[in-house]
């Protein structure tokens, strides 16, 4: 449902942003789509690792009309789905001694990139993915 979701709401959305002559579409990948976190399922870091090919694709594709199109990949932020984790504490303290800023991630943390990237600052950023996890994935 992840990638069908953003399918069915870029292509609803592509035509409006063609008539306005501008667009951003910021899709919300995972470092579980990134790397091997030890902390989601292979299902779910499928889904979110297709994220990354979609948006660097669609932002080749739509490029030339000015639109641009990004992914954000959070790490380990402090929201309800991360709360469903029977041993959430455990999981915080892992995630954390593996993290050079040594914190798990708040959801302004995310909001602040996703506002970045809706931003007129960000008109020359697409086809990328922005790492919000503390430094978690440092390739």
């Amino acid at each position: 449902m992840n990638l069908t979701g953003a399918f069915l709401v870029s292509r609803a959305t592509i035509p409006l942003m063609n008539a306005g002559r501008w667009g951003r579409i910021i899709n919300m990948s995972s470092q579980s789509g990134r790397m091997y976190t030890g902390f989601g399922s292979a299902y779910y870091a499928a889904s979110k690792a297709r994220f990354v090919g979609f948006s660097r694709v669609l932002a080749g594709e739509l490029g030339e009309y000015g639109f641009t199109v990004n992914c954000v990949a959070p790490g380990r932020i402090k929201t309800a789905m991360a709360a469903t984790f029977a041993n959430q504490d455990q999981v915080d303290q892992q995630y954390i001694a593996r993290t050079p800023l040594r914190r798990v991630g708040r959801t302004a943390d995310v909001v602040g990139a996703v506002t970045f990237l809706a931003s007129g600052a960000a008109s020359f950023v697409t086809g990328s993915v922005i790492d919000v996890s503390g430094g978690f994935f440092i390739p």
